[in-house]
C-alpha cells in the first residue's frame, strides 16, 4: 500500500511568515496533510497557520524541534512508506521549491533528501557548526554532505523513525547518522529556498554557539550507541570517578611496593593513568574510524572495539621499553627500584605479547565473518585449504601463546617440558574470555572474578616470599593491576550497553590471565585448569553458554547485576 505525503512544520514565534509557508506547502503535488506544530509560541502562530489551511497541534511550552516532530508523529500515525516532508515555518512562498525534495523519494531514487540552499551573499559565520556536523556525519556513516544541518528534508517514515529524534540543533545531525546506519539512500538537492539566517553579530554567534554545543552532544551520544538520545552523563561520570579513585589507590600501592615516594610514583604512573583515561574516548572514536560499529543483541548500533581502551596504556608501557638502552635517567625507567632488578626488558616483552593479542583480536573484529563458528568450523576450513580470519587467529594465537610460554619458562628457570602445558593454558584462556563477550559486562565480570583474587594472591606472595626473585613476578603483578584498573573505568560503559569489548579486548585480557595462571598454579592445578578450559570450549561448541546462564538462577542474577543498558 503506497504511503501519503505529510508535511510537518515545527513553528515557534513565526506568526509573520507561517501562513505563506503553509499556503505554499499546500500547493505541492500529492501533499495530503500540512501539520503545523506550534511549539509553545506566544504570538499568533497557531491562528495564522490555521488560516492558511494547516492542521495545528499546539504544545503548551517550547520544547524544541525534536519535541515538536515527536508530537507530530504521534498525532499522525501511518504507513512506514509515508513520505514526510519537514519544512521550517519561515520559508514563506519559497516552500513551493520543496517539490524538488519530493521527486527523488517519489521516484524511488532516495530514501532521504536534504535541501542544499544557495550560497549566501555574505558570510554568516566561520563554518565551524557545519564543519562539525559534516565531519561527524562522515565519521559514523561515510556520507559526505554539503548541508548536514539543513532542516528542509523529505524522507520515508521509517527513516525518521530509525532512531529517537534528538533535541534542538542536534536533530539533523543525529538524523543523518541514524539514516546512514539504517541503510537509507541519502541525496542532497539544490533548491532556491530562503529563510531567516543569523548574522555576524553577538546574537548570531550565541546562536551558533548553542548549535555547536548541541551538535557535539549529539555526536558524543552517537559515539556510545545513543544516536538521537540524551547523552548518559551518569555513566560517563561513573567511569571518571572510578578512574580518579583507583588511580589514587594504584599510586599508593605502587609507591609502597617499589619503596618510592608519592612524587616518584606520580612521575612514573601519572602518564599511564592519563593514557588509560584517553582510552575511554579512543575506543568509540576508533570504532567509528575503523567502521567497526555493530548491532548488538538489543538492536542498538554501538562501538565494537572496546578493547582499544587498553591500547594507549599498552603503547605507553612499550615506549620507555623501546628506549631502554637510550641515555635516560634510570629513575624514570622503572629501573633498580626493587631488589636491584631491571624491569623494563621483562615489562617490554610481556607488553609486546599482549599488544600482539590485541592486534590479533582487532583483525578478527574488523575482518572476521560469522561464516565459520568455533574451533571446529575454522579447523575444517583449514583442512580444506581455506584460511578464515578465525583460522588465522587460531594459528597466530598459537604462535603468540607459544612465545609467551617459552618466555615464562625461560625467565622462571622451569624445565622445557612445561612449555606445551603453558602454551595450552594461555591460548585457551585467551579464547575463553571471548566466549563470554555476548552480553554487556559479562566478559569483564569473568575477568574481575578471576583477576582480582589472582592479583591479591600475587601481591601477598611478593610481600611475604623472599624466594620470588627476579623481575617477572613484580612485572606480571603490575600489568594485571594496571589492566584491572582500566577495566574498572571501562566497566560502566560496557554494563550500560554503550560499547562491546570485542576480540580486541577479550583475547588480550584472557591471555594475561593465562600468564598469571602459569606463574601461580602448580603443575597439577594447571592440568586441571586446561581440562576445565577444554570442557568450556567443547560445551560452547555443542550448546550455548547464554542459555545455560539463563537456566541457572544464580548465574542469571550474577550476569544481570550492574547492567543498566536500558
Amino acid at each position: 500500500m503506497p504511503g501519503e505525503i505529510i508535511v510537518f512544520m515545527p513553528a515557534y514565534q513565526e506568526g509573520a511568515r507561517v501562513e505563506a509557508t503553509v499556503r505554499a506547502a499546500r500547493t505541492l503535488p500529492g501533499v495530503a496533510r500540512v501539520v503545523v506544530i506550534d511549539d509553545g509560541s506566544t504570538d499568533d502562530t497557531a491562528a495564522t497557520a490555521a488560516a492558511g489551511g494547516a492542521e495545528v497541534i499546539r504544545l503548551p511550552v517550547n520544547g524544541g524541534k525534536g519535541a515538536a516532530l515527536r508530537a507530530g508523529l504521534a498525532q499522525c500515525p501511518g504507513n512506514q512508506e509515508d513520505i514526510l516532508l519537514l519544512l521550517d515555518a519561515d520559508l514563506g512562498a519559497t516552500a513551493a521549491d520543496a517539490q524538488l525534495l519530493l521527486a527523488p523519494v517519489l521516484a524511488g531514487e532516495a530514501d532521504l533528501t536534504i535541501a542544499r540552499f544557495p550560497a549566501p551573499a555574505g558570510k554568516a559565520g566561520f563554518g565551524l557548526v557545519k564543519g562539525l556536523a559534516r565531519a561527524g556525519t562522515w565519521l559514523y556513516t561515510r556520507r559526505r554532505l554539503t548541508a548536514p544541518i539543513s532542516g528542509q528534508r523529505a524522507c520515508r517514515r521509517w527513516v525518521l523513525e530509525a532512531a529517537p529524534l534528538a533535541e534542538d540543533y542536534g536533530l539533523e545531525t543525529a538524523m543523518n547518522i541514524a539514516a546512514g546506519e539504517a541503510g537509507a539512500r541519502i541525496a542532497e538537492v539544490p533548491v532556491a529556498m530562503t529563510h531567516n539566517a543569523s548574522g555576524r553579530n553577538l546574537r548570531g554567534f550565541l546562536h551558533r554557539g548553542r548549535q555547536f554545543t548541541q551538535i557535539y552532544r549529539a555526536l558524543l551520544a552517537a559515539a556510545f550507541g545513543r544516536t538521537g538520545e540524551r547523552l548518559p552523563w551518569g555513566t560517563l561520570l561513573t567511569s571518571l570517578l572510578c578512574w580518579v579513585v583507583l588511580s589514587g589507590a594504584g599510586l599508593s600501592a605502587f609507591a609502597h611496593f617499589f619503596h618510592l615516594t608519592p612524587e616518584d610514583a606520580l612521575v612514573l604512573l601519572g602518564p599511564l593513568f592519563l593514557l588509560a583515561l584517553l582510552g575511554l574516548l579512543l575506543a568509540p572514536m576508533g570504532s567509528a574510524l575503523l567502521r567497526a560499529r555493530r548491532r548488538n543483541y538489543r538492536g542498538r548500533i554501538i562501538p565494537a572495539l572496546g578493547g582499544l581502551a587498553w591500547l594507549p596504556a599498552t603503547l605507553g608501557l612499550l615506549l620507555p621499553c623501546a628506549v631502554y638502552y637510550a641515555p635516560l635517567s634510570p629513575r624514570l625507567l622503572l629501573h633498580d627500584f626493587r631488589d636491584g632488578h631491571s624491569y623494563l626488558p621483562v615489562l617490554g616483552l610481556l607488553t609486546a605479547f599482549l599488544l600482539g593479542w590485541q592486534l590479533l583480536g582487532l583483525a578478527d573484529d574488523l575482518w572476521g565473518t560469522a561464516e565459520r563458528k568455533g574451533f571446529r568450523g575454522h579447523l575444517r576450513a583449514l583442512l580444506r585449504g581455506r584460511l578464515t580470519t578465525g583460522g588465522a587467529k587460531v594459528l597466530c594465537g598459537g604462535v603468540l601463546a607459544l612465545g609467551m610460554a617459552w618466555s615464562l619458562v625461560r625467565l622462571t628457570g622451569l624445565p622445557s617440558w612445561e612449555i606445551p602445558l603453558a602454551t595450552l593454558l594461555i591460548a585457551l584462556s585467551a579464547n575463553a574470555l571471548n566466549l563470554f563477550d555476548l552480553r554487556p559486562g559479562r566478559a569483564l565480570k569473568v575477568f574481575f572474578l578471576l583477576g582480582v583474587p589472582l592479583l591479591c594472591a600475587m601481591a601477598m606472595l611478593l610481600e611475604a616470599a623472599t624466594s620470588l626473585t627476579g623481575p617477572l613476578w613484580p612485572t606480571a603483578t603490575f600489568l594485571l593491576a594496571l589492566y584491572l584498573l582500566i577495566a574498572c573505568c571501562y566497566a560502566p560503559l560496557d554494563l550500560a550497553g554503550m560499547i562491546m569489548l570485542g576480540d580486541t579486548g577479550a583475547n588480550m585480557l584472557g591471555a594475561l590471565l593465562g600468564v598469571v595462571f602459569t606463574l601461580l598454579l602448580p603443575i597439577p592445578a594447571q592440568i586441571i585448569a586446561v581440562a576445565a578450559l577444554i570442557g568450556l570450549h567443547y560445551y560452547a561448541e555443542r550448546a550455548s553458554i547464554t542459555k545455560l546462564i539463563e537456566r541457572v538462577s544464580w548465574l542469571r542474577e550474577l550476569d544481570e547485576s550492574g547492567r543498566s543498558e536500558y
